[in-house]
């Protein structure tokens, strides 16, 4: 298999205030590091490389008009892209929850409803 992830932030993510403080903190400390893979090592994303695909991310949310204080629902599996997301999402000052798919029509309609979410334009 390939490279480890480590499971021990570095020391000074852990004095982060914020989940994406400590995350930037952490492609500082680690850029080089695994920092995501799939168990069969068909994805595998570095620091550096998940913070650039956060980033490009964010950007094109942010052109769609999230932004602090927004909600954001994510219907995606246990991969890679949730991760980054995920990130993308709180990189925004935005907040994701999850949309899962065994959910019925009407508990997605529940969900999204009771986090205020708004379609994008």
């Amino acid at each position: 298999m390939g490279e480890q992830t480590s499971a021990t932030p570095p020391r000074r993510a852990l004095g982060a205030k914020t989940m994406t403080e400590a995350f930037r903190l952490t492609v500082e400390d680690l850029p080089d590091r695994v920092a995501v893979r799939t168990k069969d090592d068909e994805v595998s994303l570095t620091w550096s490389q998940l913070r650039n695909r956060v980033d490009a991310l964010a950007g094109g949310l942010a052109q769609h008009g999230v932004g602090r204080g927004d909600t954001v629902a994510l219907m995606l599996g246990n991969r890679p892209g949730f991760h980054i997301a995920d990130l993308a999402v709180m990189t925004l000052g935005a907040t994701p929850f999850s949309i899962y798919p065994t959910f019925t029509p009407q508990q997605i309609a529940y969900v999204v409803g009771d986090a205020a979410s708004r379609r994008s334009r």
